[in-house]
């Protein structure tokens, strides 16, 4: 199926499908759980200020999805490097 052709069942609201979605916090999680996990309570409490602002459920959905693959780059950084002190040092230029 193209991106396009994904029923509205299928997808966010035609942002992302759920499939691909759910891949990439699967992904996620593989690679570090206490990241999964942190996301998922950005993910709660943007859309619920969101919800408390007033904001239209498109915007509450696309918040959503922006704050659970907000760390999503932390994939490709190897482990040492993005969860140690002493990794982000030496990532730093001098």
């Amino acid at each position: 199926m193209t991106g396009q052709a994904v029923s509205s069942a299928e997808s966010l609201s035609g942002i992302i499908s759920k499939g691909v979605l759910r891949s990439l916090m699967s992904a996620l999680h593989f690679r570090d759980s206490a990241t999964i996990r942190h996301s998922r309570r950005v993910a709660l409490l943007a859309t619920g200020i969101a919800k408390h602002l007033g904001w239209e459920a498109q915007q509450i959905t696309l918040l959503e999805v922006a704050a659970l693959l907000h760390d999503m780059g932390k994939i490709g950084v190897p482990t040492t490097s993005s969860s140690s002190p002493a990794g982000s040092a030496r990532m730093k230029p001098s």
